[in-house]
Protein backbone atom coordinates (compact mmCIF):
# COMPACT_ATOMS: atom_id res chain seq x y z
CA UNK A 1 0.00 0.00 0.00
CA UNK A 2 1.02 3.59 -0.45
CA UNK A 3 1.37 5.34 3.10
CA UNK A 4 2.61 9.06 3.94
CA UNK A 5 3.94 7.57 7.59
CA UNK A 6 6.20 4.83 9.04
CA UNK A 7 3.79 4.96 11.49
CA UNK A 8 1.08 3.25 9.18
CA UNK A 9 2.79 0.14 8.86
CA UNK A 10 2.29 -2.64 11.52
CA UNK A 11 4.90 -3.68 13.75
CA UNK A 12 7.53 -6.73 11.87
CA UNK A 13 10.20 -8.94 13.19
CA UNK A 14 11.94 -7.87 9.54
CA UNK A 15 11.68 -5.34 6.87
CA UNK A 16 13.46 -4.55 3.88
CA UNK A 17 14.34 -1.69 2.63
CA UNK A 18 14.99 0.34 -0.69
CA UNK A 19 15.57 4.02 -0.97
CA UNK A 20 15.04 5.32 -4.45
CA UNK A 21 15.66 9.16 -6.27
CA UNK A 22 15.10 9.14 -9.94
CA UNK A 23 16.70 5.51 -10.39
CA UNK A 24 13.57 3.59 -11.29
CA UNK A 25 14.69 1.04 -13.51
CA UNK A 26 17.57 -0.15 -11.57
CA UNK A 27 15.39 0.20 -8.43
CA UNK A 28 13.03 -1.85 -10.22
CA UNK A 29 15.63 -4.81 -10.13
CA UNK A 30 16.46 -4.53 -6.56
CA UNK A 31 12.90 -4.15 -5.88
CA UNK A 32 11.97 -7.40 -7.41
CA UNK A 33 15.04 -9.30 -6.01
CA UNK A 34 14.66 -8.54 -2.61
CA UNK A 35 11.22 -9.62 -3.29
CA UNK A 36 12.12 -12.95 -4.68
CA UNK A 37 15.05 -13.89 -2.25
CA UNK A 38 14.55 -11.78 0.83
CA UNK A 39 11.30 -13.69 1.80
CA UNK A 40 10.20 -10.39 4.10
CA UNK A 41 8.13 -7.83 4.00
CA UNK A 42 9.41 -4.60 1.45
CA UNK A 43 9.11 -1.31 1.90
CA UNK A 44 10.34 1.06 -1.19
CA UNK A 45 11.07 4.48 -0.06
CA UNK A 46 10.91 7.04 -2.78
CA UNK A 47 12.60 10.48 -2.14
CA UNK A 48 10.79 13.32 -4.15
CA UNK A 49 11.54 10.99 -7.59
CA UNK A 50 10.16 12.88 -11.07
CA UNK A 51 11.32 10.42 -13.16
CA UNK A 52 8.09 8.85 -12.98
CA UNK A 53 9.10 6.14 -10.37
CA UNK A 54 5.79 6.78 -8.22
CA UNK A 55 3.78 6.03 -11.33
CA UNK A 56 5.72 3.02 -11.56
CA UNK A 57 5.65 1.85 -8.59
CA UNK A 58 2.17 2.37 -7.57
CA UNK A 59 1.24 0.21 -11.16
CA UNK A 60 3.52 -2.59 -9.83
CA UNK A 61 2.70 -2.68 -6.77
CA UNK A 62 -0.81 -4.26 -8.46
CA UNK A 63 1.69 -7.14 -9.09
CA UNK A 64 4.03 -7.71 -6.22
CA UNK A 65 3.31 -7.15 -2.83
CA UNK A 66 5.48 -4.62 -1.45
CA UNK A 67 4.79 -1.14 0.72
CA UNK A 68 6.06 2.78 -0.82
CA UNK A 69 6.38 6.00 1.27
CA UNK A 70 6.94 9.13 -0.28
CA UNK A 71 9.77 10.77 1.69
CA UNK A 72 11.62 14.17 1.49
CA UNK A 73 14.99 14.00 -0.53
CA UNK A 74 18.14 14.10 1.78
CA UNK A 75 21.32 13.36 2.44
CA UNK A 76 21.45 9.29 2.68
CA UNK A 77 23.00 8.94 5.88
CA UNK A 78 20.35 11.16 7.87
CA UNK A 79 17.40 9.18 6.05
CA UNK A 80 18.73 5.87 7.77
CA UNK A 81 19.26 7.83 10.84
CA UNK A 82 15.50 9.06 10.66
CA UNK A 83 14.49 5.22 9.28
CA UNK A 84 15.96 3.48 12.59
CA UNK A 85 14.80 5.66 14.73
CA UNK A 86 10.54 5.68 13.55
CA UNK A 87 10.65 2.29 12.12
CA UNK A 88 8.26 -0.88 13.89
CA UNK A 89 10.56 -3.46 12.52
CA UNK A 90 13.71 -5.85 15.34
CA UNK A 91 15.79 -5.85 12.35
CA UNK A 92 15.67 -4.02 9.20
CA UNK A 93 17.58 -5.04 5.85
CA UNK A 94 19.32 -2.20 3.83
CA UNK A 95 19.48 -2.54 0.00
CA UNK A 96 20.58 -0.05 -2.26
CA UNK A 97 18.16 0.92 -5.04
CA UNK A 98 21.73 -0.07 -7.34
CA UNK A 99 22.26 -3.62 -5.91
CA UNK A 100 20.55 -7.14 -7.41
CA UNK A 101 20.44 -9.90 -4.73
CA UNK A 102 20.93 -13.14 -6.98
CA UNK A 103 21.24 -15.57 -4.20
CA UNK A 104 18.56 -16.31 -1.78
CA UNK A 105 21.74 -18.42 0.34
CA UNK A 106 23.36 -15.01 1.25
CA UNK A 107 20.17 -13.71 2.80
CA UNK A 108 20.10 -16.91 4.77
CA UNK A 109 23.37 -16.93 6.27
CA UNK A 110 22.42 -13.47 7.39
CA UNK A 111 18.98 -14.92 9.53
CA UNK A 112 21.02 -17.32 10.56
CA UNK A 113 23.65 -15.38 12.49
CA UNK A 114 21.53 -11.80 13.14
CA UNK A 115 19.19 -13.23 16.40
CA UNK A 116 22.88 -14.17 18.05
CA UNK A 117 23.31 -12.68 21.98
CA UNK A 118 25.29 -9.62 20.66
CA UNK A 119 25.40 -9.13 17.29
CA UNK A 120 24.45 -6.34 16.11
CA UNK A 121 24.62 -7.13 12.17
CA UNK A 122 25.04 -8.91 9.84
CA UNK A 123 26.81 -8.68 5.86
CA UNK A 124 30.17 -7.76 4.45
CA UNK A 125 32.90 -5.77 6.56
CA UNK A 126 33.96 -2.87 4.02
CA UNK A 127 37.43 -1.69 5.15
CA UNK A 128 39.35 -0.82 6.93
CA UNK A 129 41.54 -0.05 4.21
CA UNK A 130 43.72 3.50 2.13
CA UNK A 131 41.93 5.41 -0.23
CA UNK A 132 44.57 5.27 -2.91
CA UNK A 133 42.33 5.25 -5.98
CA UNK A 134 42.92 7.67 -8.64
CA UNK A 135 39.40 9.30 -7.92
CA UNK A 136 40.99 10.36 -4.59
CA UNK A 137 44.12 12.07 -5.68
CA UNK A 138 44.38 15.75 -5.56
CA UNK A 139 41.27 15.59 -2.91
CA UNK A 140 41.01 15.98 1.11
CA UNK A 141 40.86 11.74 0.82
CA UNK A 142 43.40 11.20 -0.98
CA UNK A 143 45.97 8.24 1.61
CA UNK A 144 43.07 8.57 4.31
CA UNK A 145 42.03 5.82 6.13
CA UNK A 146 38.91 4.48 5.28
CA UNK A 147 37.30 3.31 8.50
CA UNK A 148 35.51 0.02 9.08
CA UNK A 149 31.87 -0.34 8.28
CA UNK A 150 29.04 -2.36 7.09
CA UNK A 151 29.35 -2.55 3.52
CA UNK A 152 25.42 -0.48 3.55
CA UNK A 153 24.78 -1.72 -0.38
CA UNK A 154 23.05 -4.73 1.78
CA UNK A 155 22.85 -5.49 5.25
CA UNK A 156 20.89 -6.78 8.17
CA UNK A 157 20.97 -4.70 11.06
CA UNK A 158 19.39 -5.06 14.55
CA UNK A 159 17.06 -1.84 15.25
CA UNK A 160 17.74 -1.67 19.18
CA UNK A 161 21.47 -1.53 19.36
CA UNK A 162 21.06 0.92 16.55
CA UNK A 163 18.96 3.13 18.41
CA UNK A 164 20.98 3.02 20.93
CA UNK A 165 23.89 4.40 19.27
CA UNK A 166 21.47 7.40 17.46
CA UNK A 167 20.84 7.94 21.56
CA UNK A 168 24.35 8.31 21.98
CA UNK A 169 25.02 11.06 19.42
CA UNK A 170 26.15 8.87 16.55
CA UNK A 171 24.70 8.90 13.38
CA UNK A 172 24.96 7.30 9.72
CA UNK A 173 26.07 10.26 8.09
CA UNK A 174 29.67 9.99 6.60
CA UNK A 175 32.49 12.49 7.59
CA UNK A 176 35.94 13.28 7.45
CA UNK A 177 37.91 13.31 10.35
CA UNK A 178 41.52 15.30 10.12
CA UNK A 179 43.99 13.41 12.60
CA UNK A 180 46.68 15.57 12.36
CA UNK A 181 47.34 16.94 16.06
CA UNK A 182 44.31 15.01 17.37
CA UNK A 183 46.00 14.47 20.47
CA UNK A 184 45.93 17.92 21.12
CA UNK A 185 41.90 18.95 20.12
CA UNK A 186 42.30 22.37 21.02
CA UNK A 187 45.02 23.44 18.85
CA UNK A 188 43.79 21.14 15.85
CA UNK A 189 40.80 23.13 16.03
CA UNK A 190 42.60 26.60 15.88
CA UNK A 191 44.68 25.65 13.18
CA UNK A 192 41.58 24.36 10.91
CA UNK A 193 39.93 27.53 11.51
CA UNK A 194 43.14 29.73 10.50
CA UNK A 195 44.57 28.87 6.94
CA UNK A 196 48.27 30.33 7.74
CA UNK A 197 48.53 28.03 10.96
CA UNK A 198 47.18 24.77 8.57
CA UNK A 199 49.95 25.89 6.18
CA UNK A 200 52.78 25.94 8.52
CA UNK A 201 51.37 23.07 11.44
CA UNK A 202 49.87 20.96 8.25
CA UNK A 203 51.81 17.82 9.42
CA UNK A 204 52.80 16.79 12.61
CA UNK A 205 54.59 13.93 14.64
CA UNK A 206 52.67 10.89 14.05
CA UNK A 207 53.26 10.28 17.68
CA UNK A 208 50.17 13.63 18.00
CA UNK A 209 47.88 11.08 16.01
CA UNK A 210 45.32 8.98 17.52
CA UNK A 211 45.42 5.34 16.71
CA UNK A 212 42.56 4.09 14.41
CA UNK A 213 42.91 -0.02 13.57
CA UNK A 214 46.37 -0.14 14.98
CA UNK A 215 47.81 2.51 12.85
CA UNK A 216 47.85 6.34 13.21
CA UNK A 217 46.64 8.06 10.02
CA UNK A 218 46.99 11.67 9.08
CA UNK A 219 42.78 11.48 8.09
CA UNK A 220 40.31 8.97 8.61
CA UNK A 221 37.37 8.85 6.14
CA UNK A 222 33.97 7.74 8.03
CA UNK A 223 31.73 6.60 5.55
CA UNK A 224 27.65 5.95 5.84
CA UNK A 225 27.29 3.88 8.87
CA UNK A 226 31.02 3.53 9.71
CA UNK A 227 30.37 5.42 12.92
CA UNK A 228 27.42 3.62 14.10
CA UNK A 229 29.74 0.47 13.33
CA UNK A 230 32.75 2.29 15.52
CA UNK A 231 30.76 2.30 18.38
CA UNK A 232 28.84 -0.63 18.22
CA UNK A 233 31.87 -3.05 17.76
CA UNK A 234 34.63 -1.43 19.64
CA UNK A 235 33.32 0.37 22.70
CA UNK A 236 30.36 -1.52 22.95
CA UNK A 237 31.99 -4.16 22.28
CA UNK A 238 29.57 -5.94 19.75
CA UNK A 239 29.69 -8.35 17.46
CA UNK A 240 28.91 -7.63 13.66
CA UNK A 241 28.91 -11.10 10.57
CA UNK A 242 31.07 -10.74 7.64
CA UNK A 243 32.29 -11.81 5.26
CA UNK A 244 34.64 -9.53 3.45
CA UNK A 245 33.61 -6.91 0.88
CA UNK A 246 35.58 -8.23 -2.24
CA UNK A 247 33.37 -11.54 -2.25
CA UNK A 248 30.03 -9.71 -2.29
CA UNK A 249 30.09 -10.38 -6.12
CA UNK A 250 29.19 -14.05 -5.69
CA UNK A 251 25.62 -13.13 -4.00
CA UNK A 252 25.16 -9.89 -5.52
CA UNK A 253 25.42 -7.23 -8.22
CA UNK A 254 25.67 -3.72 -7.09
CA UNK A 255 25.69 -0.93 -10.00
CA UNK A 256 27.67 0.92 -7.98
CA UNK A 257 27.39 5.43 -8.13
CA UNK A 258 24.07 4.98 -10.12
CA UNK A 259 21.94 7.45 -6.92
CA UNK A 260 25.14 9.49 -6.48
CA UNK A 261 25.82 10.10 -10.22
CA UNK A 262 21.96 10.77 -10.38
CA UNK A 263 22.31 13.60 -8.31
CA UNK A 264 25.21 15.08 -9.52
CA UNK A 265 25.83 14.02 -12.85
CA UNK A 266 29.48 15.37 -12.82
CA UNK A 267 30.23 12.74 -10.32
CA UNK A 268 30.89 9.00 -12.36
CA UNK A 269 33.31 7.59 -9.43
CA UNK A 270 32.54 3.79 -9.33
CA UNK A 271 29.92 3.41 -12.18
CA UNK A 272 29.52 6.03 -14.70
CA UNK A 273 26.29 6.84 -14.35
CA UNK A 274 22.98 4.57 -15.54
CA UNK A 275 23.84 4.96 -19.66
CA UNK A 276 26.54 2.29 -19.03
CA UNK A 277 24.49 -0.25 -17.29
CA UNK A 278 21.27 -0.05 -18.32
CA UNK A 279 20.99 -2.61 -21.55
CA UNK A 280 22.37 -4.81 -18.65
CA UNK A 281 19.43 -3.66 -16.25
CA UNK A 282 17.10 -4.28 -19.03
CA UNK A 283 17.96 -7.27 -19.80
CA UNK A 284 18.28 -9.21 -15.90
CA UNK A 285 14.45 -7.40 -15.73
CA UNK A 286 13.55 -9.11 -18.60
CA UNK A 287 15.04 -12.60 -18.86
CA UNK A 288 15.02 -13.22 -15.17
CA UNK A 289 12.04 -11.72 -13.76
CA UNK A 290 9.70 -10.82 -16.85
CA UNK A 291 9.71 -7.13 -16.52
CA UNK A 292 10.06 -4.59 -19.05
CA UNK A 293 10.45 -0.65 -17.77
CA UNK A 294 10.11 2.10 -19.77
CA UNK A 295 12.09 5.52 -19.34
CA UNK A 296 11.03 7.91 -21.41
CA UNK A 297 8.51 9.62 -19.09
CA UNK A 298 9.22 13.26 -18.81
CA UNK A 299 10.24 14.80 -15.73
CA UNK A 300 8.10 17.23 -13.52
CA UNK A 301 10.89 19.84 -13.89
CA UNK A 302 10.76 19.63 -17.36
CA UNK A 303 7.16 20.08 -18.06
CA UNK A 304 7.72 23.00 -15.87
CA UNK A 305 9.82 24.52 -18.24
CA UNK A 306 7.82 23.39 -21.12
CA UNK A 307 5.09 25.54 -19.84
CA UNK A 308 7.30 28.40 -19.06
CA UNK A 309 7.87 28.48 -23.01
Amino acid sequence: MLIQSLSELPAVTERAVIINFNTKLVTTLALLSVIRHAKMPVLLIDCESTDGSLKHFLALMKRYDFDILTAPLRPHGQTLDWLFNHIAAEKVLLVDSDLEIQDSAIVSFFKDYIDEPQVFGCGFTNGPSWLEEPAFQGTALENALYHERPWIPLTLLKVAPIREALRHGKSFVDFYLDNEYSLLSPFNKLRSRFKLLHRIFKKGPIELRRSCHALKPAAIFYDTGAKIFEYLRYERLMFFVGLPEPVHHRFATHFFGITRNTLKPSDTHGGGGLAKISDRVRYRLLEVYGEEVHTEEVTERQQVLVGRK
